[in-house]
């Protein structure tokens, strides 16, 4: 990835009160500070897009967000990269001012920095700055690790999860507790009280027993967001409304009483003229409200009541809520030895060299060594992303109806089927080189939820009959471990004219529903190149490119990812070639 730069403001150099064992180089310069001009060029590659919206993503020199919280590690190392067991050098904080830069080269120079003498190599970490008013969700986050003594195996950088808690939430319980207050309808005859879930009529009791097991017969699983509860209300409204009673009866009477409750709820909004619920109230809008996707919104039918499922058991294979993370946000990494000039004019060759290998060659000691002399410091090898991007691309879809999972025919309106999200699953912590941290561990283990997909013109992504393949939308994310099969799930919302039938039950019109891929590297040759033994890898861009041939394998409710078996329904339809575009099936 490349990353244009046209404003460098404000960078920080942080350098921490450190302690390490010392070498020959140390033993010899002790911890003199010497004042060097520092410099470093961001790779060539950093102008690929990232995520969301041009300026999210700094696709053009203009939107260059520019850096904070700039970290320079020094080291004394005798191979050719700071490994996880070396030790900083000591040396103090202090504040860059201005540098010169030479943008269209993406070189950077700074006058009278402090290193400690002995330093031979570097470890360099960038945040790209959050313009006022950015939001994680827009421009993704990260827990970062860095303790005091900054020592490599110390360091950390963890998915950042969207809610700190899998305790159910107010809306959440008042969601369920409407729904309880329904099930519980009962009237009162001669002969005594009849509950709802005890009417003798087929009718009425089929009702029921659908309305509290909406899912698989004997899970008790239903979707929970707003919109789903809106629907299945509504629909419970209509299918009892309709059934034709004696009046005076006591179906009669408990066919009002399943109506009035749905109508009366606490907070909730009835249409009279269309008989419809058209509003929850301050209920209305869960779990957007906490910023997760409908799908991690899951009520369970316990005993006599419905209550708000938000961990992973045996019996509800759903997403732990916590395991919701934002994207990775643009970290800028190196791990790079530096060369040394005893001369401090170097930044005059800025202005005539448009290659870093040329500048480099005027700082006259290769992989050198801070001394007392030292008057220039160059970061050898370029600032990268230490994050990577994956790419989506909607194809065609090559049929005007696609199947659901009782072979009905749904029609793909131009607008049908627009997609709202990408969420990716495993998700790891990285250590200081932005690698999975080993051994790898599931109870880590996150699932990114990137809920701003919309093109550049602020519009959705749908599928369509006609557009050949869409504009990407990309995601950042951490590197994976090497070999791991991913999930990639695709969100999105039925605004068809059909109820369909998906995995798990009926994706209702107005609702949302989810695609699962599997994606997973090809197996290498031992001398491959590295960015091949994974499905992301930090600064490459993973591209897939996605078909929907079925809406068979649809959920409402967003499965467990960390599940071995799972109803696939994105299949690889060509070999896997890590960063460039691979295709993908969604049945």
């Amino acid at each position: 990835m490349l990353l244009k730069c046209e404003k460098y403001i404000g960078l920080l150099l942080a350098v921490v009160g450190l302690t390490a064992c010392q070498d020959s180089d140390e033993a010899a310069y002790g911890d003199e500070k010497v004042i060097v001009d520092l410099a470093f060029s961001l790779s060539s590659r950093a102008q690929q897009p990232t995520r969301m919206t041009d300026a999210a993503v700094q696709t053009q020199a203009s939107q260059y967000r520019g850096m904070d919280a700039v970290s320079v590690l020094p080291f004394n190392i005798a191979g050719e990269r700071v490994t996880v067991s070396d030790h900083p050098k000591a040396f103090m904080v202090g504040t860059l001012g201005t540098p010169y830069e030479k943008t269209n080269a993406w070189f950077y120079h700074y006058a009278d920095c402090q290193f400690v003498a002995g330093t031979n190599a570097v470890l360099f970490y960038g945040h790209a700055t959050l313009p006022d008013g950015g939001s994680k969700s827009s421009y993704g986050s990260l827990q970062a690790i860095m303790p005091a003594q900054m020592l490599p195996a110390d360091i950390q950088f963890r998915p950042d999860p969207i809610v700190a808690s899998s305790t159910p939430t107010a809306q959440a319980t008042a969601l369920a507790d409407y729904l309880t207050y329904i099930a519980h309808a009962e009237v009162t005859t001669p002969d005594g009280t009849v509950a709802w879930k005890n009417v003798a009529n087929l009718g009425l009791k089929a009702c029921y027993l659908n309305f509290i097991n909406q899912q698989n017969v004997g899970t008790g699983l239903m979707a929970g967001s707003s919109v789903n509860v809106r629907v299945y209300v509504n629909a419970l409204y209509e299918s009892v409304q309709s059934m034709p009673f004696m009046e005076g009866s006591t179906e009669a009477k408990l066919q009002t009483e399943i109506l009035r409750r749905i109508k009366e709820g606490t907070g909730v909004v009835f249409d009279t003229t269309t008989e419809r619920v058209t509003s929850l109230g301050t209920n209305d809008d869960y779990p957007a409200s906490i910023g997760l996707p409908d799908g991690a919104a899951v009520l369970r039918w316990e005993g006599n009541a419905f209550v708000p499922q938000t961990v992973t058991t045996t019996l509800a294979a759903v997403n732990t809520l916590i395991r919701y993370a934002y994207p990775a946000d643009l970290y800028y990494f190196a791990n790079s030895r530096i060369r040394t000039s005893n001369q401090d004019d170097r930044e005059q060759f800025y202005g005539t060299l448009d290659q870093w290998a040329k500048v480099l060659e005027k700082y006259e000691s290769d992989n050198g060594t801070v001394s007392p002399n030292t008057q220039a410091v160059a970061i050898k090898n370029s600032i990268q992303y230490a994050v990577a991007c994956l790419q989506v691309k909607l194809n065609r879809v090559v049929t005007t109806q696609l199947a659901d999972a009782d072979g009905t025919q749904v029609t793909v309106g131009t607008k049908a089927f627009p997609m709202t999200a990408v969420i990716v699953g495993g998700q790891r912590p990285v250590g200081f080189d932005f690698k999975p941290i080993e051994p790898l561990s599931d109870a880590d283990v996150c699932f990114v939820y990137d809920g701003e997909v919309k093109t550049n013109g602020g519009d959705y992504y749908y599928l369509s009959t006609t557009v050949s393949e869409s504009t990407p939308t990309n995601t950042l994310v951490l590197q994976n471990a090497d070999g791991e099969e991913v999930k990639v799930v695709l969100e999105f919302v039925n605004n068809s004219d059909t109820d369909f039938k998906g995995v798990d039950g009926m994706i209702y019109k107005g609702t949302k529903f989810y695609l699962v891929g599997s994606v997973k590297p090809q197996p290498v040759e031992a001398n491959a190149d590295d960015y091949k033994k994974r499905v992301f890898t930090q600064d490459y861009t993973t591209t897939l490119s996605m078909t929907v041939q079925s809406l068979a394998k649809a959920y409402r409710v967003l499965p467990n990812l960390l599940q071995p078996r799972l109803e696939i329904g994105v299949l690889l339809t060509t070999q896997w070639v890590q960063a460039e575009p691979q295709n993908v099936i969604l049945e």
